[in-house]
């Protein structure tokens, strides 16, 4: 989602779990339904997550607009009453190197899955 510099999203609802990673640095206001607003200053990649059922809007500063990779969990409920799953099968698998090994920090460990 992108927002210009002095913009705002519309006030929406997440009902679901959600990250978000932002794309560039920046600095944006955050109104939360009830609650008083939050400045919150973001570097180029962090990442967030924050549990649903909230409404909001998203304000950007003079000086800055605001990019961000959002992704929500659609069945957030389900995930939250099953156990995580083992280490070895919370890989991803590799595009590159051999097919079917895990790849953790950046790099291939060897390991199949």
């Amino acid at each position: 989602m992108a927002v210009a510099p002095r913009a705002s999203t519309l006030m929406h609802r997440h009902r679901h779990d959600h990250g978000f990673i932002t794309l560039g640095a920046c600095e944006v206001e955050n109104e939360v339904a009830g609650k008083p607003p939050v400045t919150l200053k973001l570097q180029d990649g962090e990442t967030e997550f924050t549990p649903g059922n909230f409404t909001h809007v998203t304000k950007t500063s003079p000086t800055s607009g605001s990019e961000t990779l959002t992704i929500e969990l659609l069945q957030d409920a389900k995930a939250r009453k099953s156990p995580p799953p083992k280490w070895r099968s919370a890989g991803v698998r590799s595009s590159r190197g051999n097919p079917g090994h895990l790849v953790r920090e950046g790099r291939c460990t060897g390991d199949s899955y």
